[in-house]
């Protein structure tokens, strides 16, 4: 896997480079360097201001990178002509268009157009900028390529309204996509089907020449069919469940006694949902959650799977230990996990079913859904749940592998390690679960991500500002030399996580684990008590 590092505070453009990039082993990577960026100078020369951003961004970028002569790194400049409002000697808005658009609305260009004689052809440019690591500039004789796509339309005759897509954020009401009417089309490009869409993409000229480059030079291929994942160790027989019910179903309460008590790693489907929601529309957006995720599953019914498959792969190679995974609500997403998961652990499907009365109060107990006040609220919830397949999971489940929570704590659990007795009683005698935080604190640990992940463990329910994560962390772990408050800030804002759940509060974002993050940070301890 080529790794690129694209330097740009744009997110929707590095959604959209790997959407571009997905067929090849390229990972777009964001700057991992808090604060990183470059000065775009704001002058009319196209060669001068991409050479210029280009060497203020590598220069910025060799101040903080280790390995940096290893490094691949782009930037992207787009560009719009108005042809009826430039000149030979000048583009309108040309390279300003970023702010042009800022400050210009659909009355305002529809007025000078229609002055103009209403000649409405556009040309939208994309300008990619790739800086090629020592090695290969040695060889090619260049510190970077450039790589140009065009494509030319018109403004459209209308203003109509626009949602973001909640897949394909950069078709979205924010950028000239907006108002950009392709040939033969009757609507705005961020109004159409992403296949079509597709065949008028300014940016995929850029980078499929770009590809083109990386592979005509061996750096980079196309995907084979096969994904390679992670193999379990098979020490002994362990399963990993695939645990799924309706919300308050008791999917959460039973994947965290089998952490608490046997050991197991818990992976909630919806925390690698929200990954995926993050990191096309950030923390704050008017596409609601639920709605990208009914929209994604029926695009891409491994969206999810695909990412925990990639999470297994890469979590702690030769550890052997059972697995829970709740949260599939897709029949597809189970068929395709049993297709993808080439590890040694036997996987069993579950179904937790409850009385949708008791759901409901349990809901309401536990405070965590602010939109969910009445039973019909609730009742829309399972309604949407149910289109996306989850009574299609639960038909296709052995009826002995349903398993009713309508009582106590204590007879759910007793029910569930009955009927699963034989590994959770292997379990029971060979796994040490929890230490103390005394035994924490024994241990500093050498990734920060870790120090966050244990110290955070110890006030699971409360939303953190990153100011008071690295109080927690520096309170739990004696460390010689203390984590600040930006130390902090960078691990957040270098990429998003599984492990935290995101709230903004009175200007501030908080975290919190999420079920993953808890799930993961008891691992952990029972992996530092070994040792």
């Amino acid at each position: 896997m080529l790794d690129i590092f694209f330097i740009t505070s744009n997110r929707s453009k590095i959604d959209h480079a790997r959407y571009l990039c997905s067929g090849y082993n390229v990972n777009i990577l964001k700057q991992k360097q808090y604060g990183i960026g470059y000065i775009e100078p704001r002058i009319l020369d196209r060669e001068k201001l991409l050479d210029e951003s280009i060497h203020d961004a590598i220069n910025r970028l060799k101040k903080v990178t280790k390995n940096f002569d290893n490094l691949f790194v782009i930037i992207e400049d787009t560009s719009l002509i108005i042809e009826a409002l430039s000149t030979p000697e000048k583009e309108y808005p040309g390279l300003d268009v970023k702010y042009w658009m800022e400050n210009t609305n659909f009355q305002d260009i529809d007025f000078l157009l229609k002055q103009s004689g209403n000649n409405r052809n556009v040309i939208v440019r994309s300008d990619v900028i790739l800086f090629l690591p020592k090695s290969l500039q040695m060889i090619l004789g260049v510190e970077y390529a450039q790589f140009t796509g065009i494509s030319n339309g018109t403004i459209t005759e209308k203003e109509f309204s626009i949602t973001t897509q909640e897949l394909y954020p950069w078709l979205s009401s924010k950028t000239f996509n907006k108002w950009f009417t392709p040939p033969g089309e009757n609507v705005p490009i961020s109004l159409l089907e992403i296949e079509k869409a597709n065949l008028y993409d300014f940016r995929k000229g850029a980078f499929e020449q770009m590809l083109t480059f990386l592979k005509v030079n061996r750096l980079v291929k196309l995907k084979s069919g096969t994904t390679p994942v992670y193999r379990q160790l098979n020490l002994f027989d362990l399963s990993l469940f695939i645990v799924c019910g309706k919300t308050c179903s008791g999917k959460t309460t039973i994947s965290d006694y089998l952490t608490r008590k046997y050991g197991f790693y818990h992976i909630e489907a919806s925390d690698f949902m929200y990954l995926s929601y993050y990191e096309k529309h950030g923390q704050i957006s008017e596409v609601p959650i639920g709605d990208f995720a009914k929209t994604a599953l029926k695009s891409n019914s491994s969206i999810v799977v695909d990412q925990i498959i990639n999470h297994l792969e890469n979590f702690k190679k030769g550890l052997t230990i059972p697995i829970v995974i709740s949260g599939f609500r897709d029949p597809d997403e189970i068929k395709n996990f049993k297709l993808k998961y080439k590890g040694d652990l036997e996987i069993i499907e579950i179904f937790i079913d409850a009385k949708q009365e008791l759901r409901f109060k349990r809901c309401l107990k536990r405070g965590r859904n602010d939109k969910v006040k009445t039973a019909e609220d609730f009742g829309n919830i399972d309604k949407q749940q149910e289109s996306m397949g989850l009574l299609e999971i639960k038909r296709a489940i052995d009826d002995e592998n349903i398993i009713a929570n309508n009582k106590s704590f204590e007879e759910y659990y007793d029910v569930f390690e009955k009927r699963y007795s034989e590994t959770l009683q292997y379990l029971n005698e060979k796994i040490t679960t929890q230490g103390t935080i005394n035994d924490i604190a024994k241990f500093k640990p050498r990734k920060l991500e870790h120090a966050i992940l244990i110290s955070m463990s110890l006030n699971r329910e409360q939303y953190l500002t990153t100011t008071q994560v690295a109080h927690l962390v520096n309170s739990t772990f004696k460390y010689e030399r203390k984590k600040g408050k930006d130390n902090i800030s960078r691990f957040f804002n270098q990429k998003y996580y599984p492990y935290f759940e995101i709230v903004f509060e009175k200007g501030k974002l908080k975290y919190r684990l999420s079920q993953s993050g808890y799930s993961l940070s008891q691992i952990l301890i029972q992996e530092f008590n070994k040792n």
